[in-house]
Order: structure tokens, then sequence, then C-alpha cells
């Protein structure tokens, strides 16, 4: 990947709505588990059945729903198996690169491989092949979500800036990629979501169960914003507190990467949270100042 490295190998897997397509994307992928001893041919085929979790079916369903109902959705995900040796993701159609919704922007889909890939970056330093061992290290979803999402922000603004990427422009119904409009929306949505859903719930309690209707990703952009702006360095993240995660653990590798405990952050960002949009915008100077973005 252009901006963090490469992590390994990979697999990119991109399921559209079509059934047959579908059905030959899971022979070659199944035929590939099999000759690699990565999976039995049969588990193959059930996982990217109709029964399966994560697999190929439930990600062409959303695209068929989607299309079908004419209310777009989509989803991708880190979903192998750390034995294999490699990343394995998948997605569903990326509706913002397709005709069938006009007012979907393209660099959505952009930034969501950047996000992807993020979390790519965060389980290479995390060399245990235990499962409830990784996801305590990963830590709670808005850190874990919310600061892939941020740095995938951030990449994504960076390859723009330095004229690696350009964005397609659907004419006369989306807008080209704007880095703080991008983060002004994050804000108030993180903040109606926090206001009308789960007033009461603070984002270190937040689950993939129980994610505040998806706002854990934006309120934890946000809080991954108020961390880094304390500081002038950029890249906390990939360049101090990754690196140090499996040997500290979780809480201590926070401590030591932004000086507060998460239960002192948890209180700071509920004060952050109740400020004025505006007052909170004003961070994102800090973050252009430190990436040295334009």
């Amino acid at each position: 990947m252009m901006e963090w490295g490469s992590y390994g190998n990979a697999e990119y897997w991109i399921i559209g709505s079509d059934k047959t397509a579908a059905k030959n994307l899971t022979d070659l992928n199944c035929q590939r588990r099999k000759e690699r001893d990565q999976m039995r041919l049969e588990d193959c085929e059930w996982k990217h059945g109709p029964n399966g979790d994560h697999g190929f079916e439930s990600y062409r369903l959303i695209g068929e729903e989607s299309i079908r109902t004419n209310q777009p959705s989509g989803s991708a995900g880190l979903n192998g198996d750390r034995g294999w040796g490699f990343h394995y993701f998948t997605s569903s159609i990326p509706i913002g690169l397709t005709d069938y919704f006009p007012y979907i922007e393209p660099w959505q889909e952009q930034k969501l491989a950047f996000h992807e890939y993020f979390h790519a970056f965060q389980h290479s330093f995390i060399e245990t092949e235990d499962y409830d061992k990784r996801d305590k290290l990963l830590g709670p979803v808005w850190f874990n979500e919310g600061g892939a999402e941020y740095m995938a922000h951030i990449g994504f603004k960076k390859s723009f800036d330095e004229g690696i990427l350009s964005t397609p422009i659907k004419e006369d119904t989306t807008n080209p990629y704007d880095f703080k409009d991008a983060m002004r929306n994050k804000l108030e949505y993180a903040k109606m979501s926090k206001k009308e859903v789960c007033p009461n719930l603070d984002i270190g309690d937040m689950s993939y169960q129980n994610d505040c209707n998806g706002a854990s990703y934006d309120l934890g952009t946000w809080a991954h914003i108020l961390l880094e702006s304390k500081t002038t360095m950029p890249n906390l993240l990939v360049d101090k507190f990754y690196p140090i995660l499996e040997e500290n653990g979780w809480e201590e590798a926070f401590n030591k990467t932004y000086g507060i405990s998460p239960k002192e952050f948890y209180s700071e960002f509920d004060q952050f949270i109740n400020q004025s949009t505006d007052d909170q915008l004003k961070l994102l100077d800090k973050i252009f100042e430190n990436y040295n973005l334009n």
C-alpha cells in the first residue's frame, strides 16, 4: 500500500450482485483455499453459501438488495484467518463506482480501500494467533475502527495533495473529496446519534453489537483527532502505538503513546463532544499542520 508500505500478501475479493458471477468467484476462491491447504473444499463452499458467516453470498445479497430497493448499502471487511499468512479482504459491490446510485460520491469507495488496508496494518503488529488475545489487543471499537477511518482519511488526503490519486466526479450529482467537509459530516452525524440514540453510552463501552447506530466509527475518528491535536507529532498510531502494542497490551500502549489513561481520556472526550461544532472543527487546523496537508 502506497501510504503505509507492504505488510504481507493480500487478496481483495469484490462481490457483485450477479449470482452466476458470484458462484464463479466462489469456485475460484475455494480452489485456492484447497490447493493451499487452508480450508476443505466443502467447508469453503459452506462459508460462501447462504448460511456462511461473512461469505461471498452475504456480500452479494447486500448489493442485490441495494439495487432492488434503490437503497444504497455496502460492506467490506478483513475476514481471513491469521494462520493463512496473508491479508484476506471481502467487499460487496462498490456502489459509488457504479451508475446505480449517481449521487454516491466515488471517493467513498476509494477511501474504503485505505480503511480496510489500515486494518491489515493494525493486525500485522499482533503475532499471536489466539483469537481472544488478538481481539483484546485491538482495543475498543472506537479505537480500532475509528483509527482505521481516521488514518484512511489522512492517507487519502495525502494521496490527493501529492497527486498520486484523483477521483472521478459524476457530473452534476457528486462533489469532489474535501477532508474538512468529510470530518464535519462525521462530527455532525456522530453528535446527532450520540444525542438521540445513545446519550448515556460512553465510547469505551461501545461494541460491534452496540455501536450507537454506527456512530462509533465517527466518534472514534474524532477521538483520534482530539488525541493527535495535543501533539506536534503526526502518525502516532503508525510510529508509536502499534509498534509497542503486543509487548505492553492495549491500555499500557495507549498510556505510553498519549500520556493519559483510557479512563481519563473518556472523561475528556465526553466534555469535548458537547462543545460547539465550530470549536471542535478548529482542531482540524492542528491536524493539517501536523501532517502538512494542503
